[in-house]
């Protein structure tokens, strides 16, 4: 059982697919995490609005304390982290990477423009110039979407996101999930980048 589960965390799957979870339940999201694709849903039924002065500000982005969201939190242990963003009309969030086993983006208000990177385009991210964001808005086999309030898009580890803020005043939350499992997966990383 702990291969299978390292197995997962190191798995990348090689379709360049977004799908769309009509069936919004936990079972369902868990089960489709293991694709380890990314897909959308909606989050009207459980979401709570944000209120970012409760939140800690940091340079280009809040923190918060992590509020439980049963229906997207793994059956295993876990460590969340929340980084809530504020954007104003075509500001963006730097393409980056995400090592955790489940990355949620969370529309709280607004509308967002995402680009969801297969890791295989990799090379094209060692070094970020103005020339990226070019690069990323026109090539045709990234995954291109608009989410506005209360959708939800998961983001399996090793994916790259880019994310522009389309409306004023829109406020994008990032909830990670990392499970034991995927601390090693974290630390094997971190070590294969520094030989």
């Amino acid at each position: 059982m702990v291969y299978i589960h390292i197995f997962l965390h190191f798995k990348i799957n090689p379709y360049n697919e977004l799908s769309n979870l009509k069936d919004v339940c936990k079972q369902e999201i868990s089960n489709t995490t293991y694709f380890k694709l990314p897909f959308i849903f909606d989050g009207t039924s459980f979401l709570q609005k944000v209120n970012l002065n409760n939140c800690i500000k940091q340079d280009l982005f809040y923190k918060k304390t992590y509020e439980s969201m049963p229906i997207i939190e793994p059956y295993v242990k876990f460590f969340p982290k929340n980084t809530i963003y504020e954007l104003k009309k075509n500001k963006n969030i730097e393409v980056h990477r995400n090592m955790e086993c489940r990355n949620f983006y969370i529309v709280h208000s607004g509308k967002v423009k995402i680009t969801c990177i297969h890791p295989k385009y990799r090379e094209h991210f060692t070094t970020l110039t103005t020339n990226t964001t070019e690069f990323i808005e026109k090539h045709d086999n990234m995954i291109h979407l608009e989410l506005v309030e209360n959708q939800i898009l998961f983001l399996p580890n090793y994916w790259y996101v880019y994310i522009k803020s389309l409306k004023k005043d829109t406020i994008i939350e990032k909830v990670q999930y990392s499970t034991i499992m995927n601390q090693f997966n974290i630390l094997w990383n971190k070590y294969m980048n520094t030989i």
